[in-house]
């Protein structure tokens, strides 16, 4: 349903109709104008020829100072999708399961179809308000699992696993030999400190993203930090497909990167307060709901099928959110997309409760 509504939302308005889109994951704010002035000086500059596939010496050594890794630890990726997808390749050559915890971004579930393997997903159960993992549950699925996805923090919920259970869930894939992909494209945008899997062991694969954080969604970039034999994998994957990153768009997350701080203050404090809004909002018209952690995402339950909802809701309001059905087995969820300014975002919500009052 995520790709319908999306489809849907541009139908409706190629006839003219304004829609509210609070169905897309993608920030709402411009490019820094000094990242979009460095790129196009790169490009002015002749900085449009083929580089390596591993990714430009100096973006790679300034992403190793920030983790503390080698800069052959790092490979650049179009995008943290592609990423994560070439991941996978890597480390899924043999037989065995991929797991995913869900809800789930649902491009997951493609990319391990698409590569023939078998997605087992374990359901989090959503007690008073919080998004739980059943440890019990989850130690008796491990059986012939090769890999596991790890989405935090998480789309669509905006909620981060705490410290003391990511440290009981590595010591219990430890056991199984299981290889953990974590993504954590939002992980820049956490309004509170937060943990890299990589800050709690050195055995895993962590994706990141430039899309989020510095709203360069359509350059796609990001990149992989692992061992020197996955990101040559994916490096040698790179060369034979995408060829490499283009150098221009290196060259602006090189400045993104001199930028980071600064606009990483801004960013999360934008979202944080949206956060706050959505939050307050859902909750006095008495939806159960997490509350955000990072990112710009709010998952609520709705004791409705969301699917008729959302498209009902889209079609008479003009509002798009997205049907939980598209992350799993959560159809009296939805997902709204916090990317719209603060007043806007206030409207929407209130005549989304409106309608949801009339709907049910």
């Amino acid at each position: 349903m995520l790709y319908e509504i999306f489809e849907r939302v541009l139908a409706l308005e190629a006839i003219g109709k304004r829609i509210i889109k609070m169905n897309v994951g993608e920030p709402s704010e411009d490019i820094h104008p000094e990242i979009l002035e460095c790129m196009i000086k790169a490009i002015r500059n002749g900085k449009v020829k083929y580089v390596s596939s591993m990714g430009m010496v100096k973006l790679r050594r300034e992403l190793a100072a920030i983790h503390g890794v080698s800069e052959d630890n790092i490979v650049v990726t179009p995008g943290s999708k592609w990423g994560i997808y070439a991941s996978l390749r890597a480390v899924l050559r043999n037989n065995g399961d991929v797991m995913v915890f869900a809800p789930f971004w649902p491009a997951y579930s493609l990319m391990v179809t698409d590569m023939g393997k078998h997605l087992r997903v374990v359901d989090l159960k959503f007690l008073g308000n919080n998004w739980v993992l059943d440890f019990n549950k989850l130690a008796e699925d491990l059986n012939n699992v090769k890999l596991l996805i790890l989405n935090n923090p998480n789309n669509p919920t905006s909620t981060m696993i705490k410290y003391d259970e990511l440290k009981k869930l590595i010591k219990l894939i430890d056991e199984f030999n299981i290889t953990i992909v974590s993504d954590e494209a939002y992980i820049d945008l956490s309004f509170m400190k937060a943990k890299s899997l990589m800050d709690l062991t050195s055995e895993c694969i962590v994706v990141r993203s430039f899309s989020k954080l510095f709203s360069m969604t359509g350059l796609r970039i990001g990149y992989v930090i692992a061992n020197r034999e996955v990101t040559s994998a994916i490096a040698k994957y790179n060369s034979v497909t995408i060829t490499c990153v283009p150098e221009f768009i290196q060259e602006a997350a090189l400045k993104a990167l001199e930028l980071r701080n600064e606009i990483a203050k801004y960013m999360v404090n934008k979202y944080r307060v949206r956060a706050e809004i959505a939050y307050r909002i859902l909750t006095e018209a008495g939806f159960e709901v997490a509350k955000p952690e990072a990112g710009f995402y709010i998952f609520p339950k709705v004791n409705i099928d969301s699917n008729i909802f959302s498209l009902k809701l889209l079609e008479n309001e003009g509002i798009a959110v997205i049907p939980g059905s598209a992350f799993g087995n959560f159809n009296d969820f939805i997902r709204i997309s916090l990317t719209i300014d603060d007043q806007p975002l206030t409207n929407s919500l209130k005549r989304l409760v409106k309608y949801y009052e009339y709907f049910k």
